[in-house]
């Protein structure tokens, strides 16, 4: 069997188990299959349109995506699904033992990446506000929630050439995901004061798209120029400020998200420093959308 063949049927039965999938690039040679030279995000990012927004469990899509990209990677729109993702990285720092769990709630679906990391997976209620990528979580661990957030899954491969994989035994079907246990939920749980929105920010008619694609075009170029010792915080500005656009729906989060990465990783910042301040500003932005428009 071969492995496009291999990764429909993974992409089928993901949805079987009611996870909604959506189709990723995948490596292609030293590269992407985007083919982006620049591309800093090789066989992670969405291949459809509308990205992590377009998952589902309808077995016709899935077969028209895997008929149209056979080599396609697995996405799984985590929040929709009512996952959790732990994501530990030991190449910079992440251990299981940092979190505040038991060894029999470490016996959970558990996925080896294609880099060397972790994947714990756990269920959570999809009305729980969980943090994706808390900064209360210890170096090297990062969390994937909600909506917007995906994880690759097994059988996908990796930029490496290694595949991702379930660890033997904490295979769904062996270990189903865990419900998130309650030590995790104090350092996972957004908390936030009850807030009052008499109405919607109001969007100018015929303004929308030209606005939202002009200030895009802005904070990226604003990004790419900083300089050295300050791009982390100008990473976190720009992605608040266009958090504040995807609030109100005149920006993609999934296209916002990839151009920060790539021009985040073209001036030198690293993977998880990015990700977690990246998904910091744009969590912000999000909850205080923009009200004020130029005239």
């Amino acid at each position: 069997m071969s492995q496009e063949t291999l990764n429909y049927k993974a992409a089928k039965y993901y949805a079987q188990l009611g996870w909604s999938v959506l189709p990723l690039h995948w490596p292609e040679g030293r590269g992407c299959s985007c083919h982006r030279p620049d591309c800093a995000s090789i066989g992670k990012h969405p291949r459809t349109e509308a990205g992590a927004y377009d998952a589902n469990t309808d077995p016709d899509q899935i077969f028209q995506w895997w008929q149209r990209w056979p080599q396609a990677n697995i996405g799984l729109n985590v929040g929709r699904t009512g996952l959790v993702v732990i994501d530990i990285d030991p190449a910079h720092g992440g251990h299981i033992r940092d979190l505040p769990l038991s060894t029999t709630e470490r016996c959970t679906t558990t996925v080896t990446t294609g880099g060397n990391g972790i994947h714990y997976y756990f269920t959570a209620p999809l009305r729980l506000a969980i943090s994706n990528s808390n900064k209360r979580c210890p170096p090297g661990i990062d969390v994937r929630a909600g909506d917007g957030a995906y994880v690759v899954a097994p059988l996908s491969r990796h930029a490496s050439g290694q595949r991702y994989q379930f660890v033997r035994g904490r295979e769904p079907w062996n270990s189903p995901p865990l419900s998130l246990p309650t030590s995790l939920l104090s350092i996972l749980t957004i908390k936030n004061e009850p807030t009052q929105r008499s109405e919607p920010p109001h969007i100018p008619e015929g303004a929308r798209h030209p606005y939202a694609e002009k200030a895009l075009q802005d904070e990226v170029g604003r990004l790419a120029q900083a300089r050295e010792g300050i791009r982390n915080t100008t990473l976190n500005a720009v992605a608040f400020s266009l958090g504040q656009l995807v609030g109100v729906g005149l920006l993609n989060r999934t296209e916002v998200e990839h151009q920060l990465m790539q021009v985040a990783h073209s001036i030198g910042l690293g993977e998880t420093e990015t990700f977690k301040t990246l998904q910091s500003g744009l969590e912000a932005g999000i909850r205080t959308p923009r009200r004020q428009w130029p005239e």
